[in-house]
């Protein structure tokens, strides 16, 4: 999961902008547990961003658009970005 936003329109920091969730299964249980993934990313991590798309293909994330302002005046992105 990638960007996202805690105060309207506001995007997240960097910090906490990329996030795993595991699925545990046992034999009686199944849990979940998040995982933030932001500090082991390595390169130029996309801008932060909210309102955007983002799919798993083939075991990689695709993020795409969004806006990363806190107004609706400033331009969509028109990216495409592939972890």
């Amino acid at each position: 999961l990638y960007g996202g936003e805690h105060i309207a329109r506001t995007p997240l920091d960097l910090s906490q902008s990329l996030w795993s969730c595991d699925k545990n299964t046992s034999e009686t249980t199944t849990t979940w547990s998040w995982r933030n993934l932001s500090t082991l990313a390595t390169g130029t991590p996309p801008p932060a961003r909210v309102a955007h798309a983002q799919a798993i293909i083939a075991g990689r994330l695709y993020i795409f658009g969004g806006r990363a302002g806190i107004t609706m005046n400033e331009s969509p992105m028109n990216d495409l970005w592939a972890l």
